[in-house]
């Protein structure tokens, strides 16, 4: 029966498209693929540093994002590719404090990564670096997040229409 196989066929081919359409564009609204940093900048007594400067560079594309700290000493750096970044934070001149820089800070996909930074006490235009990443474990939130590649969605579809019951009167057409 030609027409019947054809038919299936081309109800598997729709349904795996209307699948994939919809697979595809309702993440799209719900998640993202950026990450964020975010901590806090004390000086080495503990106390919270207001108004330092927080520079973000990413390693691999050169782009990078200031934000300030704000009274509380807390950053927020959001929508930030995944990849590898350097983080700077500069105090403000009044306060006889090192800048910092962590290197190495690896920000994932859907992942908020915590670096607070300790400010040493120093002459002004020295600096402290420190070139080991943090952890990777995500401590902030229960998210993860992965990036699926064309390839892997485009298996997804047939592996809905297959059948693991060997007892199946399903006919293939195939």
């Amino acid at each position: 029966m030609i027409i019947p196989c054809t038919i299936i066929r081309l109800l598997k081919t729709a349904g795996t498209l209307a699948f994939l359409s919809t697979a595809l564009a309702i993440p799209a609204f719900a998640q993202s693929n950026k990450g964020e940093i975010k901590g806090t900048v004390k000086d080495q007594s503990g106390a919270i540093v207001q108004n330092a400067q927080v520079t973000v560079t990413n390693s691999g594309t050169g782009a990078i994002r200031t934000v300030n700290t704000g009274d509380d000493g807390t950053y927020t750096v959001p929508l930030l590719d995944p990849g590898t970044y350097q983080v700077e934070v500069v105090p403000p001149a009044s306060l006889n404090l090192q800048k910092a820089i962590q290197q190495n800070v690896i920000v994932q996909t859907a992942q908020t990564v915590p670096l607070d930074l300790a400010l040493q006490t120093g002459t002004v235009g020295a600096e402290v670096t420190v070139s080991t990443g943090p952890s990777l474990l995500e401590t902030e939130t229960s998210d993860r997040g992965s990036v699926v590649t064309g390839r892997e969605a485009a298996t997804l579809g047939p592996q809905l229409y297959a059948t693991s019951d060997p007892h199946s009167r399903r006919r293939s057409c195939e």
